[in-house]
């Protein structure tokens, strides 16, 4: 207990530097030397401390780094004590210190024991190194095999990827397929044409309803006998040949036959075909033409009555031209005599009857004559030629050039176009038209007529001609525009206007027979304007 008490007394001790003979240069080597060692002593377990058990939490026997640092810091503190010992003589502290300092270095002798067999079982830095290598090459190869099946699973999700699209290529395809089926089958079904598929044996293989609705079988009749046995008797030999041909491989762009119907009648067919060898099938499609064959028929039955009219109408043109104007030639000489020799003779009735009976010859002549003239623009026409409407004009002109200068009236002509027509009948529709102009003025009102070309005009593909022939004249109701087409047809007295009525009906059949037509715009009292539209080529020679 006395130790204690006195652990930090120096009054039983004299200080180390008093005893022998110690030099200050001596002492301070002790000094220094003693210094050094209890600093690095300190850091020593300070370094351990901190940067190897501190840092490092997992590292093995943490427990011998704190009980190494407490023996190197009581090592470093006894190293601590001589310098004091030098000036103050705890000898007593000193002790202590090396008693803690012996039990700290056998405490860590004991651990060593301890764990020293264990620190030499742990392996060594080459076993390290040589087990990273090992690692490494495992890592590596285990990156090649990542890497290769990277690559795979690229290419296997390429692959996927590719067939997802070729699947969905593929749906598309069969749905747009599917649909295109889906309208084909209701196109097939809805056409108004009969569609079939024929094989090469001869039966049908597939037919759509229009079969069934108009030949009044069924669909079990047709099926199951062959296509020869609806065929008409009398087309059955070509049916078969076309078959024939089918077979071989041709098709058929224009081919017709009659087919036999249930009740007996027969329809009028005309077939297109699309034959696929390779399938042994023949596509066809079928039109009924009976209506058309039926109207043929007609047509060709019409074109011989219209051939018999027009050689009747030529007889009886010539039968006009000769038997009936010879008659009127004699009333007239007759009635001219008459008037001449036997004037005095006749009292004053009889001379009226005989002028009467003059001015009827004479309107029955020219009516006449207008009838030929009428019938001739369709029994005496000539082939189509090039026609200079200017030229056409001017002979016009010369021929009504009395009338013009009589009427005081005036003709004003722009440039006219050059088509394909009759010559004649263009200088007889001109001649008429200006003709009725210079004839129907108004009183005190000198007739001026314009003859001019409009805009010609584009009529698929083809280019047609406009020619308008105005007037200031008296005009007309419009509501007479189409009347006054019509042969002998009239809206004035004759008395005041003279004429027959037949001069417009021959310019509307000139119109039409150059495929074109006539019309006319009227205002009473204002004048009239037709117009004039004509092809500028013929689509044939002579009508």
């Amino acid at each position: 207990m006395d130790f204690f008490q006195k652990l930090f007394s120096s009054s039983d001790f004299i200080p180390r530097a008093q005893c022998g003979n110690w030099t200050v240069g001596l002492i301070r080597l002790h000094n220094l030397s003693d210094f050094f060692i209890w600093t690095a002593y300190l850091a020593i377990p300070l370094v351990l401390v901190i940067f190897a058990y501190d840092r490092r939490r997992d590292l093995p026997f943490r427990q011998l780094f704190w009980l190494f640092g407490l023996f190197i810091f009581a090592c470093g503190t006894t190293h601590l004590m001589d310098i004091i010992l030098f000036y103050n003589p705890m000898y007593r502290l000193s002790g202590l210190i090396k008693l803690v300092t012996a039990a700290a270095s056998w405490g860590t002798v004991i651990a060593l024991c301890y764990v020293t067999p264990q620190l030499l079982k742990m392996r060594s830095p080459s076993d390290f190194e040589q087990e990273i290598a090992q690692r490494r090459e495992v890592e590596a190869s285990l990156h090649n095999e990542i890497a290769q099946r990277l690559e795979i699973e690229a290419a296997l999700k390429e692959a996927i990827e590719k067939h997802q699209q070729t699947e969905q290529v593929l749906q598309l395809e069969v749905a747009q397929r599917q649909r295109m089926e889906a309208e084909w089958a209701r196109i097939f079904d809805l056409s108004p044409d009969k569609l079939c598929v024929v094989g090469f044996d001869g039966f049908f293989k597939r037919v759509n309803p229009m079969w069934v609705i108009s030949l009044g079988y069924t669909h079990t009749e047709l099926m199951s006998r062959p296509v020869y046995d609806f065929v008409y008797p009398d087309d059955l030999d070509r049916t078969l040949k076309e078959l024939e041909k089918a077979r071989g491989g041709g098709n058929t762009e224009s081919f017709e036959n009659r087919f036999i119907c249930k009740d007996g009648s027969y329809k009028w067919l005309s077939w297109r075909t699309k034959v696929v060898p390779e399938e042994e099938l023949i596509y066809g499609a079928a039109r009924d033409t009976t209506e058309r064959k039926t109207a043929e028929l007609l047509l060709q039955s019409t074109l011989l009555q219209l051939e018999r009219s027009n050689r009747e109408l030529q007889d009886f043109a010539s039968i006009a031209s000769h038997d009936l104007q010879e008659p009127l030639r004699a009333i007239q000489a007759f009635s001219e005599r008459l008037q001449t020799k036997h004037k005095e003779s006749l009292n004053e009735e009889g001379s009226d009857y005989l002028s009467r009976i003059n001015k009827a010859a004479s309107r029955m002549r020219s009516l006449i004559q207008d009838l030929l003239a009428y019938s001739r623009v369709t029994t005496r026409m000539q082939p189509f030629a090039s026609v200079n409407l200017n030229t056409t004009i001017k002979n016009v002109m010369n021929d009504l050039i009395v009338r013009v200068e009589e009427t005081g009236g005036r003709v004003e002509v722009e440039e006219l176009p050059t088509i394909e027509a009759d010559a004649m009948q263009m200088n007889q529709l001109f001649q008429n038209l200006i003709g009725n102009a210079l004839k129907f003025y108004r009183d005190g009102v000198p007739p001026v007529i314009k003859v001019h070309a409009l805009e010609p005009l584009d009529k698929e593909g083809e280019v047609w001609i406009q020619i308008m022939v105005k007037d200031n004249g008296i005009g007309f109701d419009q509501k007479f525009a189409d009347r006054i087409f019509s042969p002998f047809e009239r809206l004035h007295n004759k008395s005041q206007y003279s004429g027959t009525g037949i001069g417009l009906a021959i310019c509307r059949k000139i119109a039409e027979r150059h495929g074109g037509q006539i019309s006319v715009q009227s205002v009473p009292g204002e004048g009239s304007q037709f117009l004039i539209f004509l092809p500028v080529r013929q689509l044939q020679n002579s009508l």
